[in-house]
């Protein structure tokens, strides 16, 4: 078995960098809402997509 090394953000090295990125993601989020797919699937898009239409194409691409 090979285990490889996963390099991850050190945030003593690059805090301010990170933290950017963390508040762009937040705020993204925060404007997104969840659509129900399936009883284990939920995804998060813009409320304009949040409609059955929609559901039924993201099904598809994801195959369920």
């Amino acid at each position: 078995m090979v285990l490889h090394n996963i390099e991850k953000d050190d945030p003593t090295q690059n805090g301010s960098q990170t933290q950017k990125s963390i508040n762009k993601e937040n705020e993204r989020e925060q404007k997104l809402v969840p659509l129900k797919l399936t009883e284990k699937t939920i995804i998060l898009v813009k409320p304009k997509n949040c409609n059955e239409e929609y559901r039924k194409k993201a099904m598809e691409k994801l195959g369920l």
